[in-house]
């Protein structure tokens, strides 16, 4: 029982026998965490330790429990220790003192990961700050926060957390996926796989910079400066409390952020700033595909573009004319070569070549903009319908519709089933094999129709989606008739498309132009 009045013991009194022995990294987390709480004008103690009395010569009291924080707290000069009061140092055990010190140690000694992480965010759901925690435990606040931001590790990397699929990533790979967004990780998954050969020969460091690389931005060399970051993603908010998952991007030169669709906006707005200011600017794309800009609410919107092949960089001293690349935002100078003739009856090279036409068109009107952006609210119409379609919530349409479509578009085999790679399993819905022989019980099965629909439907979606990107047209005509079939509203799909695909507010200013020209 301790006791009622505080007294203050002098360690010189307490007798402490190590029964094991802790690593140096331990020990000297103990002794920061004592140091900062003294710093704090705590008491050096979380916890009480357990003692009980001592017959041995010059000593008093002996240590049961708390033997490493004792001898810790030799070696940061403490010298005396209170006992008993309302906050002791130190308490009198109750029980078999053998008992009470190896559960104890058991319990400190063997939390597994998931218990620290749990541990970890628990105290920072309460309110506690990631510094707080980190002193009182002697760590790094960088090692608290990481641990605590393995709960946020994507569902797609619990797999191969838990079985080491991949046998040379180590807990510090893992805390380094953790670190970006959830969609992110996703991706980062694709690469890792893709690049384990390279990636496994890395040390954490370079690793993490890998992934820095490919999948985050670094705002000081975004062209248009004073970047903040989208104030949002992993990256962003890390910064705005202190960085301790990346300590580096405190400093501005090295912030980072992970919003790559915000950042393409904000690249996309200054580029067509640059433009307005500059009409003579050349357009560049280093990836063909960035070439054609289909939404009609894009800045870049009929912008003339030109694709790699049609250009080359060039100084400004031997001819190159200002170019902004449209995939970066980078300024270069650039020359578009002009036709060349074979030589040969006077046709032209088949060398990748651009006129003048090509470079200086004009953008489109109002009156295009709005075919565009119909045909856009036309495909979201289209693309409700193919997840209706998909999900398979409704009447399949009798079996002479089935047959008609089937003469229009024709199918593979219903029947039968598929192997499974990743399961290592063969499914077969029906219990029919797709073979002429199967005749008689395809011809009784109850839900013929249910799969033979099913192998219609893929033909469906994939002629749908052929008019979704690209220069061919929305198949507005084909979705109508299908949609007809299976009591599905297009007029209410198309109205759902333009309300979340309004007209754009630069529209209102482009038409007073159009009107004031006229």
């Amino acid at each position: 029982m301790s006791t009622i009045q505080s007294v203050m013991i002098p360690l010189s009194q307490i007798q402490c026998i190590p029964d094991r022995k802790i690593t140096t990294e331990a020990r000297k987390k103990l002794q920061s965490s004592m140091n900062n709480r003294i710093a704090k004008g705590e008491k050096p103690l979380i916890l009480p330790l357990l003692i009980d009395k001592c017959d041995d010569e010059g000593y008093d009291y002996k240590v049961v429990d708390g033997k490493c924080r004792f001898l810790a707290l030799e070696k940061i000069s403490v010298t005396e220790l209170c006992l008993g009061g309302e906050k002791p140092d130190m308490v009198f055990s109750e029980g078999d003192p053998r008992i009470l010190a190896f559960a104890a140690n058991d319990i400190r000694n063997n939390l597994s990961l998931q218990e620290q992480v749990d541990f970890i965010n628990d105290l920072i759901e309460s309110g506690r700050e990631i510094v707080d925690i980190a002193a009182e435990i002697g760590c790094e606040p960088r090692w608290v926060a990481r641990r605590a931001n393995l709960r946020k590790l994507a569902a797609t990397w619990q797999e191969p957390f838990k079985t080491q699929r991949f046998g040379w990533m180590t807990l510090a790979h893992y805390e380094a996926v953790a670190t970006f967004s959830e969609e992110l990780q996703e991706e980062i998954f694709a690469f890792v796989c893709g690049n384990q050969w390279s990636l496994r020969s890395l040390s954490i460091k370079k690793f993490e910079a890998e992934l820095v690389n490919q999948f985050a931005t670094l705002l000081a060399k975004l062209p248009w400066g004073n970047e903040q970051g989208c104030g949002e993603c992993p990256a962003c908010l890390d910064r705005l409390n202190n960085g301790f998952l990346i300590p580096e991007m405190n400093d501005p030169k090295k912030a980072l952020c992970q919003n790559r669709v915000y950042l393409a906006d904000k690249r996309r707005q200054y580029i067509a700033d640059q433009v307005a200011e500059n009409p003579e600017l050349v357009l560049i794309a280093h990836d063909p595909g960035n070439c054609q800009i289909e939404d009609s609410s894009d800045p870049l919107y009929g912008a003339n573009i030109i694709a790699p092949g049609l250009w080359t960089e060039c100084k400004a001293s031997k001819g190159g004319k200002k170019a902004i690349a449209i995939d970066t935002g980078a300024e270069v100078y650039v020359k578009v070569s002009n036709p060349k003739n074979s030589g040969k009856n006077g046709e032209k090279s088949s060398e990748l070549t651009a006129t003048e036409d090509i470079t200086a068109g004009k953008t489109k009107t109002l009156a295009e903009r709005k075919a565009a952006k119909h045909k856009q609210r036309q495909r979201r119409a289209i693309s409700k319908l193919i997840d209706f379609i998909g999900a398979f919530n409704y009447t399949i349409p009798d079996r002479e519709t089935l047959f008609i479509l089937i003469a229009c578009r024709g199918i593979g085999e219903s029947l039968g089933g598929h192997y499974d790679y990743e399961e290592r399993k063969y499914h077969n819905e029906s219990g029919i094999d797709a073979c002429v022989s199967s005749f008689k019980k395809a011809k009784e099965h109850p839900e013929l129709d249910k799969f033979v629909w099913h192998k219609l439907s893929q033909e469906i979606i994939s002629s749908l989606k052929r008019g979704q990107a690209g220069a061919e047209s929305p198949c507005w005509d084909d979705a109508e008739t299908i949609a007809g079939l299976i009591d599905f509203s297009m007029e209410q799909a198309f109205k759902e498309a333009v309300e979340e695909l309004p007209d754009p507010q630069s529209w209102l200013k482009l038409e007073a132009e159009e009107a004031k020209a006229a």
